[in-house]
């Protein structure tokens, strides 16, 4: 894992609120985790920029007196997403992104924004974040008066399956009698839902 995104995790983990009962290490008990929006925003940031660059024969429609012509070029066509955002609402959650890049050399600016799938994957102890649609471009360009919609369709959703945010052991540091001690949390039997600004996970949880 590249060391920013750990650093991102590491401060991710201020941002989980853990509502405990109070039986002694190692006994399961109920513990409730919430992420806000901010928090997978935070994630997202440490994977930005989401760039895609593509090389190659585009296709632009060109009026003329005969009639649509079309005009093949070579050229190289770039995509950046950067400040991509989170809102979480009951029962649905959406992102969004602001995409700047060029093509042919011409520069352009749009948006993205796709519905999110949130899921637990028990087996591997995450959070998954899915955009549930392509993240597909739709920009256009000005060439001498004309406006085309660029010909480059890059799909920035796999750029964000990476979003998996770990659920099952987290760290964390007490002081003691003897020092510093470093206990780990543990958790299963997820139940996910969507609330007002934040995701709440309720699961079985126990210190070890």
């Amino acid at each position: 894992m590249p060391d920013s995104i750990r650093a991102r995790l590491k401060a991710c983990s201020l941002a989980i609120v853990l509502a405990l009962g109070t039986a002694g290490p190692g006994a399961a008990q109920d513990g409730t985790i919430r992420l806000s929006a901010g928090t997978f925003d935070r994630f997202a940031a440490a994977l930005q920029p989401l760039t895609v660059r593509r090389e190659g024969w585009y296709h632009f429609t060109v009026p003329s007196f005969f009639g649509p012509v079309d005009v093949p070029i070579y050229c190289v066509g770039t995509a950046s997403v950067s400040n991509v955002k989170f809102t979480i609402a009951p029962n649905s959650a959406t992102v969004r992104g602001d995409v700047s890049g060029t093509m042919c050399g011409l520069p352009y600016t749009t948006s993205l924004s796709s519905p999110v799938t949130m899921a637990v994957n028990a087996s591997a102890g995450q959070l998954l974040v899915r955009p549930a649609a392509p993240l597909s471009l739709n920009a256009t360009i000005n060439i001498l008066g004309f406006v085309f919609t660029i010909p480059f369709n890059a799909n920035l959703a796999p750029s964000l399956t990476v979003l998996a945010i770990p659920l099952d052991m987290i760290r964390v540091e007490m002081e003691s009698p003897s020092g510093p001690r470093t206990l780990v949390l543990a958790s299963e039997h997820h139940r996910l839902s969507l609330q007002a600004g934040f995701v709440e996970i309720r699961a079985d949880v126990h210190f070890r």
